[in-house]
């Protein structure tokens, strides 16, 4: 996943890196053409500002948006077994990258509602004895203020939304055990849940135009995505006795944050 990812993230720069030089090269022609005719071949005058009239803020025209993006999770796990009576309250954090494609238009001055459906793909965490997999299904609004800047080339904007969230967690594998060295704890045959949450998130960006129809921007965004509960047969295996017996444990996942930085191609129609 990460590979693709990358892969994309290069096509993107490439896109723009393009698409940058090819508008840049057509401000200096508008550049010439309007020194040379405007005073009749004489001196050089100022030009009008601006003279990059395909420079236009976002809130001006609808838009499609495709992102790459990168994100650093973090989340509570509250672990429970039914057999054994024990509770064991800890914290866990983890990577991972996806995507996400939007489509934004004006309603109000300055401010733009955009819907956005993203993936993030599996965060893998390696507990002390299985691994962890924990992905999510984003659908939702942002309502998004732009702000009105002298540099029509510097495109800054804040904003929030509201939405859903389906969080799925998947436990496998097995391990030593973290409080008995020596035996053998984890999951025989693999836990998969999933929840559907509301979800919230507060975004920051800012954009520049790199053609007549394209913008590049960069932003962050915090989004709560709330939890997930899974409960499973747990094995605890004890080598020197040659004994084994399962548990249902439960493992309840609650205040999944996740921190994403992504980059964004948006095309104006």
């Amino acid at each position: 996943m990460k590979k693709i990812v990358f892969g994309i993230a290069v096509a993107l720069a490439l896109i723009g890196a393009d698409a940058f030089a090819q508008s840049f090269s057509t401000m200096q022609d508008r550049e010439f053409m309007f020194r040379r005719i405007g005073d009749g071949g004489g001196a050089p005058q100022p030009m009008p500002a601006p003279m990059a009239t395909f420079i236009k803020p976002f809130e001006t025209e609808p838009y499609v948006r495709f992102a790459i993006m990168y994100g650093f999770t973090n989340f509570s796990d509250r672990v429970s077994g039914v057999d054994l009576g024990f509770v064991d309250d800890d914290s866990h954090s983890g990577s991972s990258a996806g995507f996400s494609i939007a489509y934004g238009t004006p309603f109000y001055g300055q401010w733009s509602i955009e819907y956005e459906v993203g993936l993030m793909g599996d965060l893998d965490s390696n507990m002390d004895n299985h691994k962890l997999e924990l992905g999510a299904w984003t659908a939702g609004v942002n309502f998004l203020y732009n702000f009105d800047v002298a540099n029509d080339r510097v495109l800054p904007y804040i904003g929030a939304g509201l939405g859903i969230a389906e969080l799925s967690v998947r436990h496998s594998g097995e391990g030593e055990c973290e409080y008995a060295p020596g035996e053998i704890c984890g999951y025989p045959n693999p836990v998969s849940k999933s929840s559907m949450n509301f979800m919230w998130r507060i975004v920051a960006g800012i954009g520049t135009p790199v053609s007549e129809r394209f913008d590049m921007d960069f932003r962050y965004s915090l989004a709560s995505l709330g939890g997930v509960k899974s409960t499973g047969n747990y094995l605890y295996f004890d080598v020197d006795e040659d004994d084994y017996f399962i548990d249902d444990l439960t493992n309840d996942i609650s205040g999944v944050m996740s921190h994403q930085l992504s980059l964004g191609l948006r095309y104006r129609f």
